[in-house]
Formats: C-alpha cells, sequence, structure tokens
C-alpha cells in the first residue's frame, strides 16, 4: 500500500478541468461587460454635464438619485464579476503552474529513464566485447605459448573489460536488487513471525502454554477471575497475552497478532471491554500508551480518563480531541519511530490508542489528515519492528467516515488486524469484518467479536469481562513490579493460587509469603479488597451512608462502632486517592 502517492493530487487534463464543475465566467461576463459600460456613461454624462445640470435644481436632485442607483446597482453585479474573472485567472495560472510542474518532473524521469537505457546498452554492447576478446585471449595463448607477455596483456585487458560491464550491469539492475532485497526482508519478517516451521512453531507454543495453568473451572471467566487464577500472570511471564476465549477455550498470542488494529462496533458493544482487556496485559508486560479521547472530560465514558488512574504508563498525557494536541501527539510518535528506525532499537512497546476516532479525524485539517495516514501507514509497515503499535477505536468505518478521500481508504487499508464487534448497520460492518461475516456482527452479543488476525484468519472471539475498577488491581500489580522486592511481590498473593509477577526472583510460595509476613493476609490487602469494595460502590453512585452500611455493617451516628468504621473510610479514601489516582 502506497498512502503517500495516493495522497498526491492527480494532474487533470484541459478536458476534465473543463467538466469539472459549471463555468460562471461567460455569465461574468455577460452582466459585467454592460454594467461596466453603464458606469462609464454616468461618469462621461458627469464629466461633461454635470456644471450644467447642477445649475437646475430639480433636475440636479433627479440626477443625483438616478446617478446614485446606477452606480449602485452596477457596483453589486460588477463586483462579484470582477471576482468570478480574476478567480478564473488565477486557477488558470495555478493549473498552468501545476502543468509546468509535472511536465518538468515527467521530463526529468524520462531522462533517467533515457540514462538508464544508454547504461544496460553500453553494458550489452561491453559484455559482448569482453565475450570476443576473451575468446579471442584463449587463442592467442593457445597460438603464442611462447610469447608469454601478449598473452598475459590481452587477458589482463578482457579482464579490465569485465570489470567494467559488471560495473555498468550492477547500476542498470540497482533498483531491481532493492525491490528484490525489501520483499526478501518482508519475507523473512514474516518468516520470523511464524516460526522456522509449523512444525517448532507449534512445539514452542506448546511449552509456553504448558506453563499456563488450565482455568479451574468451566465457563467463560472474568478478567478479575483470570488474575485471581494466575492465568494471566503466567502468560506474560512467558511472553504471552491472553486475546479472550475462542470456541470456548483460552487463546493466547501476543502483540504480533495485532499489530496495529482497528477496533469497531457501536457503543454498547463491547468495545471498551475488549480494548481493556488487551491493555490491561499490555502495560503489565511494560507497555507505555499515548492516548487521545474527545470523551476524556466524561470520566464514566472515557477510556483515557479510566487510564489515567495509572502512574508512569502514559508517554504523554491524555488528550482531548483538540487538533493542536493532537498534531503534537502524532508528531512525537513519528519522531519517535524515525529516532528507532535510525539507530535500529526496538525498546519498550509503544501503542497508540485514538479513541472515538471519528470525533478525531472529523475536526483534523487535511494536512494533519495526510500526516495522520501517513504515520499509519509508517507504522503498519515497519513499526512492529521498532516497538511501536496502533489502536483505533471507533463506530463508523466507511471512507468518508475516516477522514474522507483520499485519507479514509488509506487509514482503513493500514490496520493489520480487526476486532469487528456489534454493528447496527451491514454495510458499515462489511468494512471492518468483510461480507462474509458482516450479517452476523448485526446479532453480536457484547463483548463478542470478530477477530481478523495479521495473518488473515478469522476466528469469533468472546472478551472476558472486564470493568474499571479492575484497574486498581492492575494499578496495585504495577506498583509491586516497580518496587521490585520480595515484600511488594507478597502483596500479590492475596488471593489463594494467584502467581506474582517479579522481573527478578519469580513465584514466590504461599508458604514463604506468611513466613516473611508473620499472617497469610497483611494489612495492606485488607485496605485493598475495601478500596475495591468502596469502588465498585461508587460506580454504582451508592451514596456514602449507604458505603458505610454495606461495607461495614453500621448507621451514621455517634456510636464508637460508626466512629471507628468512619476512620477505616477515611484511610481506604486515602489509599485510593495517592495509590489509583482517584
Amino acid at each position: 500500500m502506497e498512502v503517500e502517492s495516493s495522497l498526491v493530487p492527480q494532474t487533470q487534463t484541459r478536458k476534465q478541468r473543463q467538466h469539472a464543475g459549471p463555468d460562471y465566467v461567460p455569465g461574468a461576463l455577460l452582466f459585467g461587460v454592460p454594467a461596466l459600460i453603464v458606469l462609464l456613461i454616468v461618469w462621461a454624462i458627469n464629466a461633461a454635464a454635470g456644471p450644467a445640470i447642477e445649475k437646475i435644481r430639480f433636475l440636479a436632485a433627479a440626477w443625483s438619485v438616478v446617478s446614485f442607483g446606477l452606480v449602485l446597482i452596477c457596483g453589486c453585479v460588477l463586483t462579484p464579476c470582477v471576482a468570478i474573472v480574476g478567480w478564473r485567472v488565477f486557477k488558470t495560472w495555478q493549473a498552468h503552474e501545476h502543468e509546468a510542474a509535472t511536465h518538468k518532473e515527467n521530463t526529468a524521469i524520462q531522462h533517467e529513464e533515457y540514462k538508464l537505457k544508454q547504461e544496460q546498452a553500453r553494458a550489452a554492447h561491453i559484455a559482448n566485447t569482453a565475450a570476443i576478446n576473451a575468446e579471442r585471449a584463449g587463442d592467442n595463448y593457445t597460438i603464442t605459448a611462447g610469447r608469454d607477455s601478449i598473452s598475459v596483456q590481452v587477458v589482463r585487458t578482457a579482464i579490465q573489460i569485465e570489470q567494467t560491464r559488471i560495473q555498468y550491469a550492477g547500476r542498470a539492475q540497482q533498483q531491481l536488487q532493492q525491490t528484490s532485497q525489501a520483499q526478501q526482508i518482508d519475507r523473512n519478517e514474516k518468516k520470523q513471525i511464524a516460526g522456522p516451521s509449523p512444525t517448532s512453531r507449534d512445539e514452542e507454543m506448546a511449552q509456553k502454554l504448558a506453563q499456563i495453568p488450565a482455568p479451574s473451572k468451566p465457563g467463560i471467566l472474568t478478567f478479575s477471575e483470570l488474575l485471581d487464577e494466575g492465568i494471566i500472570q503466567a502468560a506474560l511471564l512467558v511472553g504471552l497475552i491472553c486475546l479472550g476465549y475462542v470456541g470456548g477455550k483460552l487463546r493466547f498470542g501476543t502483540w504480533l497478532n495485532l499489530y496495529s488494529c482497528g477496533v469497531g462496533g457501536v457503543s454498547g458493544s463491547g468495545k471498551t471491554t475488549t480494548v481493556r482487556f488487551l491493555l490491561f496485559q499490555a502495560i503489565l508486560a511494560g507497555a507505555k500508551l499515548l492516548m487521545i479521547d474527545p470523551a476524556i472530560h466524561e470520566p464514566k465514558e472515557s477510556l483515557a480518563a479510566q487510564f489515567s488512574m495509572f502512574k508512569n504508563i502514559h508517554l504523554m498525557k491524555p488528550c482531548d480531541d483538540d487538533p493542536e494536541k493532537v498534531a503534537k501527539r502524532i508528531r512525537w510518535f513519528m519522531a519517535e519511530y524515525i529516532r528507532r528506525k535510525a539507530r535500529g532499537i526496538t525498546g519498550p512497546a509503544y501503542i497508540f490508542v485514538l479513541d472515538e476516532f471519528n470525533e478525531i479525524i472529523a475536526l483534523l485539517p487535511p494536512e494533519l489528515k495526510k500526516e495522520l495516514a501517513k504515520l499509519l501507514e509508517r507504522i503498519a509497515q515497519s513499526g512492529r519492528k521498532f516497538g511501536l503499535f496502533v489502536m483505533i477505536i471507533g463506530q463508523r468505518w466507511s471512507e468518508q467516515d475516516l477522514g474522507g478521500r483520499p485519507y479514509g481508504s488509506a487509514i482503513r487499508t493500514s490496520l493489520a488486524a480487526t476486532l469487528a464487534h456489534r454493528f447496527t448497520d451491514e454495510e458499515q460492518a462489511k468494512k471492518l469484518a468483510g461480507s462474509r461475516k458482516a450479517a452476523e456482527c448485526l446479532n453480536l452479543q457484547q463483548g463478542h467479536y470478530f477477530f481478523r488476525d495479521t495473518q488473515g484468519g478469522m476466528s469469533y472471539t468472546i472478551t472476558p469481562e472486564t470493568v474499571a475498577d479492575d484497574g486498581i488491581e492492575i494499578q496495585y500489580m504495577l506498583d509491586a513490579l516497580n518496587e521490585n522486592t520480595v515484600e511488594s511481590s507478597l502483596e500479590l498473593t492475596e488471593k489463594a493460587g494467584r502467581p506474582p509477577l517479579s522481573r527478578d526472583t519469580g513465584p514466590i510460595s504461599e508458604e514463604a509469603a506468611q513466613a516473611q509476613n508473620g499472617s497469610s493476609e497483611p494489612e495492606s490487602n485488607k485496605i485493598y479488597t475495601l478500596a475495591r469494595q468502596i469502588v465498585r460502590l461508587q460506580a454504582e453512585n451508592v451514596q456514602k451512608p449507604d458505603i458505610m452500611r454495606q461495607v461495614w455493617n453500621v448507621n451514621p451516628g455517634a456510636t464508637e462502632a460508626y466512629k471507628q468504621a468512619l476512620e477505616e473510610y477515611k484511610t481506604v479514601m486515602r489509599f485510593i486517592a495517592e495509590k489509583m489516582g482517584a
């Protein structure tokens, strides 16, 4: 895909420009010329008979009114006519300049092609000459065996001619070689991703999957339950993420199954749940986010607002759809791509997340749309090699809804993977899920979607229920990882059977946790449990008095039980504010 070439306006012929739209110049001349003549007549009358008319009071007043009216009418007619003619002159000049530049560029290309053909012809001629001379050199060597100096000289000449031929032939084939090398690199990348062979790849994946515990109960587990059973942590420790349920079983993969992806569906279809599920795992694996969300000022509806609670995961502060802020982030991500590519480094995974993409793209000026399309093209082509990914989330996926021509189609085709949730419009669903699955997208349940991965495979996938307050547990785990100590790792064993993530020491047994802490339920775990309960109740708009009743089983009043519960409530709220950014 060549986005940049598609973004360059194509040169129109004179005939195409003539039929590009209505021509107002004849009409402008039809009305403008008589208006100009009338103005000249009024001017001539004023110049020739003005003093005589002024002597006659009645005639002077009448002439003033008539002349003023004529000037006003003619001015109103003449002004747009002049503007139309001037605009046509300007457009004609602009088209002429564009044609001249295009002609110059085409001439240069033709000249280069002519030079290339000349070099090819010269190389062929030299090759033929070299063959003839080499043949003669061999004959001379046979005939004049006693005259070595002459034979050696002939051979040397033949060698020089052959070297020259190789040099010119190399120039003629340089472009073809570069294309072949690029194709070979792409094949090698695909081979590396796919593995040296299906058998070895399957064996490696089987070894990793063997280290991930199976769910302890049937059915679709929630994200929190997957954390409780240590499934997510175990997958991350072997370099995998959970992609969801396929055919009733958990499917695991990596971000190479996603690359740059588009997540689509109507409001309430589960897009946010899916994105939350994937990004929670990404940040646990050390990824950093660059987020744009027009709804960031609505905390309950905004994905970026929910992720603002996390510390040290944002490359820049999440922003709304202000074009200036969006431009700053697009250019920053492009600069990071160029920096990593120039140095040949991968670095930590950076994910550019654009939520409510339809609203974002609608406000961008054409130049910024072009920059965004160019960025997505580059990330799609090679960004994964440098640890850079893009995730676009939107409801509508037609070309017009993605920025119009030529940006919309370029943006959509730059997505290597798509996650199509429920749609209400089959035509919109086709853009993301394809014609075969579009009709089925109309009846998908919340959190269910068709996943087209980077290998082109399509699978019906179910996202484990992932709610916003699961982020509290994620931040809790991140804090423990950042502290990178045994004591902090022990905090992750709050629930039985959950192995903590550790960058150095690995999972710690429950017995070791009890031995070092002296208790199977440390005080910090109690605060964490209370914080989780309170955040869930607040998300349901439960007020403080009812929270006190449900969590501590006390009624507001002056009792000692209520005072003690109130102190605990304040402690938990401080903990939430400090640790979770609430």
